[in-house]
């Protein structure tokens, strides 16, 4: 299911006419869902917020501090170190949308977006040499 929120995100970034909104959504559900696919069998948190998903799996051995310190970075890319509920509702949470331009404009700097979904490529690529695939 990842694959498939990674991808929408990348169409939809590379549409002509963009939202800035759903793409995000979909790069946050990419990345939310690579991390609760290497929670199977250790308890998947039934939770949006990829801090508390990051705590869960290293908690359990799954991934090492020093492989989250690697991936960090990947990780503000696409939350701009915001919870879910602030990006699904971006008008409680205006400061986030700085870094796309207005919110109340019609478009958003694309590169913004493109580093998002790059994010969430780069930490989908580490969770899938993590199970191996």
């Amino acid at each position: 299911m990842a694959s498939d929120y990674l991808n929408s995100a990348r169409v939809l970034v590379s549409a002509q006419d963009f939202a800035a909104a759903p793409i995000i959504l979909l790069a946050w559900q990419a990345i939310e869902n690579s991390f609760k696919a290497l929670a199977v069998g250790h308890g998947i948190p039934e939770t949006h917020d990829i801090g508390e998903i990051m705590t869960h799996l290293l908690r359990n051995g799954v991934v090492t501090q020093s492989e989250l310190d690697s991936i960090k970075t990947y990780v503000l890319w696409v939350t701009g170190s915001r919870t879910y509920n602030a990006t699904r509702y971006p008008e409680n949470a205006p400061t986030y949308w700085h870094r796309f331009g207005t919110w109340n404009g019609p478009r958003r700097p694309r590169r913004a977006l493109l580093i998002a979904v790059s994010g969430a490529s780069h930490i989908h690529e580490f969770v899938k040499q993590k199970m191996g695939l």
